[in-house]
């Protein structure tokens, strides 16, 4: 009877600990909904059984930042962000990153896989997603036809996400693929658990918010719905990943450094033609970053982040007052992604890399 006893006040502490857990949780999610006076549109995203989610295809909707105006989101029938009115090319350039590359907060027209493209006389085919790490990055590019032409981000928590095996949010934990280190290389494996908010299977929409007309009428009607899904989801995903290999930082460089490796050695033999664009570094990061990649690897690299320093003499504040997307009443930030000018200091400079490289 003790043991009964024991295991049934142990079951009961943890059952209110997690009750607690969610209902902390909600409750910072609820306010987030009542604050915010924009939210992100519908049916952006789809769930894929490998990648975790990936824009849907042949979509025209927008994506609404909150403080930030809306953004028009177009995507080709391969579920490609494209611009309204795409050109067509018979040669295509292939970009490879997160939401650096996808452009958010700017119009397609606007970022630099687009601009760079067209002024070369390119489709731009662009496999940016937002919150995408090197796991996604290598199934995408080691799935794809030989013999192209690759603009592949590089920054420093791309290999952080592909050793998570999930994509942290305001709503949700949501499943993504991990990168696992084997010796001097890695194995893919596909997102490690089912989330019960987005299932990996059927057509049903992966919404990273919902929008402002479905917001909470209290706190209780949130918090006996969408709160005990959304964070329930969250915390059984959590003690999924607690089977697996608990990544770290050493898993990080060592899946930065295996990236390389392999993607050197595919793009040699598929005769692809790399570019690596160095985006997100501090300066002095930048040129570390740099260094090493020239040694290991027969690429070209672009540092893009030590070119928009340069242009600002390499001082902190310059350079987020000249990149970054600000509210110029308040003088404050309002998303730290490249703004539509950084887009287009990148774009000028990878224009010129590009037509060197494809001249050779």
């Amino acid at each position: 009877m003790k043991i009964i006893r024991n295991v049934f006040a142990f079951v009961v502490i943890i059952t209110l600990a997690v009750s607690l857990w969610i209902g902390i949780q909600s409750w910072g999610f609820y306010r987030f909904l009542k604050q915010m006076p924009a939210l992100y549109s519908l049916g952006l995203f789809e769930n894929d059984p490998i990648l975790g989610y990936r824009l849907r295809k042949e979509m025209k909707g927008w994506y609404v930042l909150p403080s930030l105006d809306s953004i028009p989101v177009f995507t080709c029938r391969e579920g490609h962000r494209i611009s309204s009115r795409p050109p067509i090319y018979s040669d295509s350039l292939f970009f490879l990153g997160d939401s650096f590359t996808f452009g958010e907060a700017c119009p397609a027209d606007s970022t630099f896989a687009i601009l760079s493209s067209e002024a070369i006389e390119r489709y731009a085919v662009n496999f940016g997603t937002g919150g995408y790490g090197l796991a996604q990055m290598w199934h995408i590019y080691a799935n794809a036809q030989p013999g192209k032409t690759w603009i592949i981000q590089w920054s420093p928590w791309l290999a952080e996400r592909a050793v998570r095996g999930r994509l942290d949010s305001k709503m949700v934990i949501v499943p993504s693929p991990m990168l696992i280190p084997v010796g001097d290389s890695f194995s893919f494996q596909p997102p490690a658990y089912h989330s019960a908010l987005f299932p990996l299977s059927g057509s049903g929409a992966f919404e990273p918010y919902r929008p402002a007309a479905s917001r909470p009428k209290s706190f209780l009607s949130f918090l006996s719905g969408p709160g005990c899904k959304i964070y329930g989801t969250q915390w059984l995903g959590e003690c999924s990943n607690l089977f697996r290999k608990s990544p770290n930082i050493q898993d990080a460089e060592t899946i930065h450094d295996a990236f390389l490796k392999q993607l050197n050695q595919m793009a040699i033999s598929r005769k692809d033609t790399v570019l690596i664009l160095l985006i997100g570094y501090d300066y002095q990061e930048s040129l570390k970053a740099e260094k090493k990649l020239n040694a290991n690897c027969s690429f070209s690299v672009l540092n893009a982040s030590a070119w928009l320093y340069q242009q600002t003499k390499g001082r902190d504040q310059d350079y987020e007052a000249a990149y970054m997307h600000w509210d110029s009443a308040h003088h404050t930030i309002l998303d730290r992604h490249p703004n539509a000018r950084a887009h287009r200091l990148i774009s000028d400079t990878l224009i010129k890399s590009l037509s060197q490289i494809l001249a050779e």
